[in-house]
């Protein structure tokens, strides 16, 4: 038998097994820094503040949020191997290409990373960040009917050197082969608001 150092949450309805959830889940406004996770041993730090909201108790946002100022937050937590997929819930809020929401895989610092984006004019794109130089991977993809009041789950699946991404399960590009980053790394979020609308989440997972 094999034993974990860390819990694993099942979601009943998707039949989902969790090493990592977070639905930002607070009674009051708390920094997410101070915000404790569902599920996961890992801590999260911030490129700035940004806070888990208030009110639905199931969202957060960055504050104070600035006209073309992305937050980063990264997360401690090192997924027990290379091959998983982490992915995040939410919406962009205010319908332009620069109100972006993203996630990052194998991330070993800023420089160094995969990452998605869905952006507010629906599309969603894949990139590597090598050394700081940027490549997007495989095709830009739009979604249909795209609306920047809604949810949408977006993620990455990372799988050796076959990277891909995924709207609501479904993979929408790649699967692409990229050997640059062969360890599991850690994982984290983006956010970047246009204007003092910030965009929004309500889980950020791995599995």
């Amino acid at each position: 038998m094999i034993t974990f150092p860390f819990s694993f949450w099942k979601n009943a309805t998707a039949g989902v097994t969790y090493i990592l959830n977070d639905t930002f889940t607070e009674a009051s406004l708390t920094a997410l820094t101070s915000h404790t996770m569902d599920v996961g041993s890992g801590a999260w730090s911030t490129t700035s503040n940004m806070s888990v909201g208030a009110g639905t108790g199931t969202t957060f946002i960055a504050t104070p949020v600035s006209s073309g100022g992305g937050v980063r937050a990264t997360n401690s937590f090192t997924p027990p191997s290379a091959n998983y997929t982490v992915g995040i819930i939410g919406r962009t809020v205010v319908a332009n290409v620069d109100n972006l929401l993203g996630v990052y895989g194998r991330y070993l610092d800023g420089g160094n990373n995969y990452y998605l984006y869905i952006y507010g004019d629906g599309t969603m794109k894949l990139f590597v960040k090598d050394g700081g130089a940027v490549t997007q991977l495989g095709s830009t993809y739009t979604i249909s009917g795209f609306s920047a009041s809604t949810d949408y789950d977006i993620s990455i699946v990372l799988s050796g050197s076959s990277i891909s991404a995924k709207l609501t399960g479904s993979v929408v590009i790649g699967p692409v082969t990229n050997t640059v980053f062969a360890g599991a790394g850690i994982v984290g979020l983006f956010m970047q608001p246009v204007t003092t609308t910030s965009p929004t989440a309500t889980q950020f997972y791995v599995i």
